[in-house]
């Protein structure tokens, strides 16, 4: 059971990384973007598996200041 418990926080902690890099990357663009653009669906896909969102991860960074 240990082993299934430390896999499923793995791999949300994967996902709650690639959502901040991907809200990084997103903040690098310079193009608008269309909703149907792969990053926006992956972003939105996180945000529902993690439930997540730009929010969290701007007042987790304030936290550091």
């Amino acid at each position: 059971m240990e082993f299934k418990a430390g896999y499923a926080k793995g791999r949300m902690d994967e996902a709650e990384a690639t959502l901040r890099n991907l809200y990084i990357i997103l903040d690098e663009m310079k193009e608008p973007l269309h909703q149907a653009n792969h990053i926006l669906t992956c972003i939105r896909d996180l945000e529902k598996l993690t439930g997540k969102d730009r929010d969290f991860f701007d007042s987790e960074e304030n936290a550091f200041e």
